[in-house]
């Protein structure tokens, strides 16, 4: 072999690595080809189209956040404890009658005022007594700034077309306000499922004289036509919109039942609410908190399940803890949430004879709570020491630090099991179509 001959194996990985290095400056150059027409494209569009052109990664940004008043909860909806619900977007509560809908959306309007913002909630059903909303909400100052919006008189009810006018209007009012805008603005309807329409109301009146009235088939058309007009306007107007609705039994006509057929649907006057909404929420259990001692109710434990969520992921839950003396307690449900992920190790802690200590573990129940004794929790920290408190000590004992350690690790845990399973977060955004009971009839019948 000559003495400038290379051996053929280096000169093959010459020319390997030398054809891949011009084949990554291909693909670089040709990237920047693409975005160099991309930018001229979106300068020559804002120049000719009153719009408005921004990177995804800026324009997909939450402007604000409104705390659910639970950290367990706040986590299911935007992997965070310390954010909540999104402003800016609409929200769908939804939940069996007498589930505690209206107390999870009161604490959300009052989180709302504490925070600096504007409350308005639209009353369509009976409001609650205005004590208890002061405790719900957290106290009498913030439960006076929340305002209510209800029905004139008798013959004035609130219907799906003033509904659409009290939206306009508000976004309209808060718009005109440019730079003096208020930070945040959160409506609040309570319940979608109760809204009638002047049609239907016509028609009420019509039977009741004893005179034959076709069945409205316009609520669904008009809801849809409300959010579609809305749904582009609210982050212009810093405005989140947030309903109820009410689950119902779902019957098919026809006399059969296609097999997967959901048993409940929400009812929220069509689809027009849940395919605009960006976060549904629903209550899928509760129990009551009774005082060991009396056996005299004091709350409610709620089980809360993200059926729908474009801004993290769907099919999370976790349970809140809502007392009717104080509101939402921030902590609880927090500990049975970490456990599950594996961040908390839950046990009882006793000593031996010896004087020694003795750890006994104590597992989650099937649903998702301690059954009977309540644990210890340990929590390892980033710098190995160890952090020991239960539901009592737990606000006492953990600071925010720790708090956003514990957030930290339950992301973590949660992205491995994603990756382990092979899920991705788009598969995960996504909710089912929803059924709507009101949309199965083609046309109104004469009754």
């Amino acid at each position: 072999m000559a003495g400038n001959d290379l051996p053929r194996h280096f000169l093959i990985q010459f020319f390997g690595v030398y054809n891949m290095a011009k084949k990554v400056e291909k693909v670089n150059k040709d990237d920047e080809v693409a975005q160099d027409f991309t930018n001229q494209l979106s300068s020559f569009l804002n120049n000719n189209l009153d719009i408005q052109i921004e990177s995804l990664k800026t324009g997909g940004i939450i402007p604000y956040w409104i705390d659910t008043g639970s950290y367990a909860l706040n986590w299911i909806i935007g992997n965070d404890f310390f954010k909540g619900i999104p402003g800016t977007r609409i929200i769908l509560i939804s939940g069996e009658p007498g589930k505690g809908k209206s107390f999870l959306l009161d604490k959300i309007l009052g989180a709302n005022i504490a925070a600096g913002g504007a409350s308005v909630k639209v009353g369509i059903e009976a409001a609650a007594n205005y004590d208890f909303s002061s405790q719900i909400v957290g106290s009498e100052e913030i439960a006076e700034k929340i305002h209510l919006v209800k029905s004139k008189t008798v013959d004035d009810p609130i219907t799906i077309e003033k509904l659409t006018s009290i939206i306009y209007k508000t976004i309209d009012f808060q718009a005109s306000k440019k730079k003096d805008m208020n930070k945040s603005v959160a409506i609040g309807i309570d319940s979608v499922t109760q809204l009638t329409s002047e049609k239907e109301l016509d028609s009420v009146e019509k039977k009741a004289d004893g005179k034959k009235a076709a069945k409205d088939m316009t609520s669904s058309q008009k809801m849809r036509e409300l959010f579609r007009t809305i749904e582009q306007r609210l982050e212009h107007a810093n405005v989140t919109l947030i309903g109820i609705g009410q689950l119902t039994a779902n019957i098919p006509t026809g006399g059969f039942t296609p097999p997967g057929t959901p048993k409940t649907v929400v009812n929220a006057k069509g689809s027009g609410f849940a395919y605009a909404s960006s976060l549904t929420i629903q209550m899928v259990s509760d129990k009551e908190i009774k005082d060991a001692k009396t056996q005299t109710p004091i709350g409610i434990r709620m089980k809360m399940k993200t059926t729908k969520n474009r801004i993290k992921f769907k099919g999370r839950d976790c349970w809140i803890f809502f007392y009717f003396a104080r509101g939402v307690d921030k902590f609880r449900g927090l500990p049975e949430l970490l456990t599950r992920y594996g961040v908390l190790n839950s046990f009882k802690l006793d000593t031996d004879k010896n004087g020694n200590e003795k750890r006994t573990k104590i597992a989650l129940g099937v649903a998702g709570l301690f059954d009977k004794t309540l644990p210890t929790f340990s929590f390892i920290r980033p710098d190995g020491t160890e952090v020991l408190f239960t539901h009592k000590t737990i606000s006492e004992v953990v600071s925010e630090e720790i708090l956003r350690e514990m957030n930290d690790k339950l992301n973590e845990i949660y992205d491995g099991i994603l990756k382990e399973s092979g899920f991705n977060e788009a598969d995960l955004l996504t909710s089912d179509d929803p059924v709507d009971e009101e949309e199965e009839y083609a046309n109104g019948e004469e009754e």
